[in-house]
């Protein structure tokens, strides 16, 4: 820790000193949190009342004998959180931790973003009949979100870093597979297309995986990492669309150059996997610092009681016998009066961690379920079907992707911006408020479809679609990052996959919307 650290912690002084006076916060109270300071790994745990050890790690270069967050009258080193304290500690992110998160997240998304650029591509080698670009989100989708069923039954066996080093190698393999199949004698005919559509399934399996991970180590972590995760995503897609600009920029883009055309794709595909390479590489790094051990270890809800980890990688055996006589202690006083485990507790006796968790949750994952399916009715599906009299055809969709990516990009960021710490959280309602308002939007896209004479210029269309991107990132983060603290800890980690399994099933449902409306024009 900095001086910034020194001053943070210090900050809550007087707080600590009105804690320490009244008798509503002593070591007997269950809104405090009692734990032990070992000076020999500089790691603290703390006991929320929610049925779970959580162990922060407190640095060494703080005097504790000029602090009054420490407890100098008791021989154990122990100290005292108040509530307020602890969510001051809890939000603290790790830069370690969110670089991880954004890393992977990058990593995560690519492929998806590098099929979505590549739509102008895919429209010019394949015919119109095919219709791309919904039977593509159709079938990825589909795949995703049968996998993050899969997921959910078995997420407890999961090893996180197995499946996110196996599912990037895969990520490699197939960004160059495909367009190489578009540079051979079958490219462009359907059998190629039929080729082009299972390798983009078989990705969308291995994304849901990798994006089950990357969710769930996130949740584990703590609520703000899922807005770091949003900002990964959000940074695959403009990094994505860079490389699209530049490679169009640097070949032939017309149906009558094709060899031209596949080569800048091949290159544009062979850029994204080598920037899954680095993703790839840097997660290996990762795994190699003292948070890889928390990402390698799974851990039971057993072994969140007896064995916590710090975020430091190391095991907390050394307290636990320290710790015992607290954790009577604390287990005598949750009897009398701990409102808190006495409603989580008759939660978990009705229904299994999974309904529990389910139901804890169902407010952000409704949302967030309804949210997605909006959007991907009409992106990019129904989007790119607008015709533009100023702009050749192939520029005009990269353009409409470019505008959508860049405005989603930036509505991810901005909670991390504007609700710092959780601050100034938009309610519920007004966020549903909202997720229903954009609805005129989809409205506007369908007239600009049919009746291209009403929006006669395309800088409405940009306007529409960068509004209605923009609030797709802006409430879908909210909804990631508020879903996991409605859950005690130890759950947090199937929240993540609960909710990430919601958004996918939001995408799905927009795909097949999507896909009915486009073929039933017919």
């Amino acid at each position: 820790m900095g001086n910034e650290d020194d001053k943070e912690l210090l900050e809550i002084q007087p707080m600590v000193n009105k804690m320490k006076s009244s008798s509503e916060f002593t070591n007997d109270s269950t809104d405090g949190a009692v734990g032990n300071n070992n000076n020999n790994n500089n790691k603290t745990m703390c006991n929320f009342g929610i049925d779970e050890d959580y162990e922060i790690p407190i640095d060494s270069s703080i005097d504790s004998s000029n602090t009054t967050a420490f407890d100098n009258n008791n021989n154990n080193n122990s100290f005292i959180y108040t509530s307020k304290e602890l969510e001051l500690l809890k939000n603290k992110v790790d830069p370690k931790i969110a670089f991880c998160m954004t890393m992977l997240s990058i990593g995560c998304l690519s492929p998806f973003h590098c099929y979505l650029a590549s739509l102008d591509y895919f429209n010019i080698i394949y015919p119109e009949k095919y219709k791309i670009a919904s039977t593509f989100p159709f079938i990825y989708m589909t795949m995703i979100t049968i996998t993050f069923v899969i997921l959910i039954k078995y997420s407890d066996k999961l090893k996180h870093h197995i499946i996110i080093l196996s599912g990037f190698s895969f990520y490699v393999i197939v960004l160059i597979i495909i367009p190489c199949l578009n540079l051979s004698k079958i490219g462009g005919s359907l059998t190629s297309y039929i080729l082009t559509l299972l390798f983009i399934a078989i990705t969308a399996i291995f994304d849901g995986m990798i994006q089950g991970s990357v969710f769930a180590l996130a949740s584990l972590f703590g609520s703000q990492y899922l807005l770091f995760c949003q900002i990964g995503i959000g940074l695959a897609g403009v990094i994505v669309v860079i490389t699209r600009l530049i490679c169009k920029l640097s070949f032939s883009n017309t149906i009558n150059d094709k060899v031209s055309l596949k080569i800048g794709s091949l290159v544009f595909f062979c850029t994204s996997s080598f920037l899954v390479i680095c993703t790839l590489i840097t997660f290996i790094l990762i795994l190699k610092l003292p948070i890889g051990d928390i990402i390698k270890k799974k851990k039971t809800n057993q072994d969140y009681n007896e064995n916590p980890i710090t975020l430091d990688g190391n095991n907390n055996n050394d307290n636990n016998n320290n710790n015992n006589n607290n954790e009577n202690n604390n287990n005598e006083n949750n009897n009398n009066n701990n409102n808190i485990n006495i409603e989580i507790d008759n939660f978990e006796e009705i229904y299994s961690p999974f309904k529990f968790t389910f139901k804890k949750n169902l407010k952000y994952s409704a949302m967030l379920s309804f949210l997605f399916t909006m959007t991907l009715f009409v992106f990019p599906g129904i989007v790119i079907q607008i015709k533009s009299d100023r702009i050749e055809r192939s520029w005009w969709i990269f353009s409409l992707i470019a505008v959508y990516n860049i405005a989603d990009s930036l509505g991810k960021a901005l909670p991390l911006i504007v609700h710092k710490n959780d601050k100034r959280i938009p309610s519920v309602p007004w966020l549903w408020f909202i997720s229903i308002g954009r609805c005129i939007f989809i409205v506007f896209f369908i007239i600009a479809n049919y009746y291209s004479n009403i929006f006669t210029h395309e800088s409405l269309i940009y306007l529409f679609l960068f509004i209605f991107a923009f609030s797709n990132g802006y409430i879908s983060s909210i909804a990631l990052s508020q879903s996991p603290s409605t859950v005690p800890p130890k759950y947090r980690e199937l929240s993540g996959i609960i909710m990430s399994s919601a958004l996918n099933i939001g995408l799905l449902l927009g795909s097949v919307f999507n896909l009915i409306f486009v073929f039933a024009q017919k």
